[in-house]
């Protein structure tokens, strides 16, 4: 039987080896690229790999590399930024709070909102329902505090509490039935939505924020940034208590708006069901009166909505349209779109 000839594997001679790469520089952002130059992606290979010899850059190159983010200097490197909603010794706490060490989210939360990265120090953090929706908010603490509280006993929820939230709810469902959306206001108490303002602030100084696109005038914004992935599913029990949806979340990003910012009218991707609009930032800091408005096409014709820190609205993102005008000059607002995805009505 004569043999087999043999046809063995080769490497294709027509392969390119490029690499995507994300960087994030102080005070510039991150930003995302493309190195299709095979020196770069040797050099990026060889120096992450253990003990790896860097091959030797050309000044082009190595021009190239500092100019993309790829090589900085130690002074470039942005520092870490953490959620600080800093509690008073005199400070109430709500029925139902527990204690635990930062930077892990409590156990029940971490099950349902998973986050890549940590948002919280590593330290003792109060964690307190919000009352009636019941979601959970971590808070820290100033020195002294924590043994305080460990003495003291969780007391039972006010009923009234409760009937005070099932009044609020369902006055969000009577809004959503007459207008196509809802304004959401009074879901974060103020230590807590001057702290996300605090937060949002520092990553932009800090460069974590990507470059936004040129019909927003350049507005820096961040896709799945993980407190706001994990307020998300925080959220979403109240967007099924006020839809009555089931709908998870499961998109989410943060935009900065500079003055002169414009949004144009537009509905969202079919897979957006639900949206949430939550103002998280802004200079100075967003109040109701003077908040750079959202303007929504709802059942009773355009209507604008302005939502001071803290407070957000709930609409269908692929029905309605919405658009926001010129922002004025000498303002900047924070915005966080928060995305529910389609689900069997209950």
């Amino acid at each position: 039987m004569p043999g087999r000839v043999r046809d063995p594997l080769i490497l294709n001679p027509t392969l390119q080896i490029a690499a995507v790469v994300e960087t994030s520089r102080r005070g510039v952002g991150r930003r995302q690229l493309e190195l299709t130059d095979a020196r770069a992606v040797a050099f990026l290979l060889t120096t992450l790999a253990c003990g790896g010899r860097r091959p030797r850059l050309d000044p082009a190159l190595r021009r190239r590399l500092r100019d993309a983010g790829v090589l900085i200097r130690r002074r470039q490197l942005p520092r870490d930024v953490l959620l600080d909603a800093r509690l008073r010794a005199d400070s109430p706490l709500s029925p139902g709070f527990r204690l635990h060490r930062g930077p892990d989210l409590l156990p029940a939360l971490a099950r349902r909102a998973r986050t890549i990265e940590p948002f919280l120090p590593a330290a003792e953090i109060l964690w307190m329902p919000r009352p009636g929706s019941g979601i959970m908010l971590p808070y820290t603490l100033t020195p002294g505090l924590a043994r305080t509280i460990r003495r003291r006993r969780a007391s039972a929820e006010d009923p009234r509490r409760r009937g005070e939230w099932a009044a609020r709810v369902r006055g969000w469902r009577a809004e959503l039935r007459s207008r196509g959306f809802a304004v959401l206001r009074g879901v974060f108490d103020a230590v807590f939505a001057g702290a996300l303002r605090t937060y949002y602030r520092r990553l932009e100084a800090e460069g974590y924020l990507l470059g936004g696109d040129r019909r927003r005038r350049g507005a820096p914004l961040l896709y799945g940034e993980p407190l706001l992935d994990f307020l998300g599913a925080q959220l979403a029990r109240i967007v099924g208590a006020v839809t009555g949806d089931r709908a998870p979340s499961h998109s989410s990003f943060v935009r900065v708006y500079d003055p002169g910012a414009v949004l144009a009218s537009h509905r969202d991707r079919p897979v957006c069901r639900w949206t949430v609009d939550l103002v998280v930032g802004g200079e100075p800091a967003p109040e109701r009166r003077t908040a750079w408005p959202l303007w929504m096409q709802g059942r009773r014709g355009a209507e604008s909505v302005r939502l001071a820190l803290g407070e957000g609205v709930l609409y269908r993102g692929d029905r309605v349209a919405h658009w926001r005008r010129p922002q004025p000059r000498g303002r900047t607002t924070t915005v966080a779109s928060l995305h529910y995805g389609r689900a069997a009505t209950r």
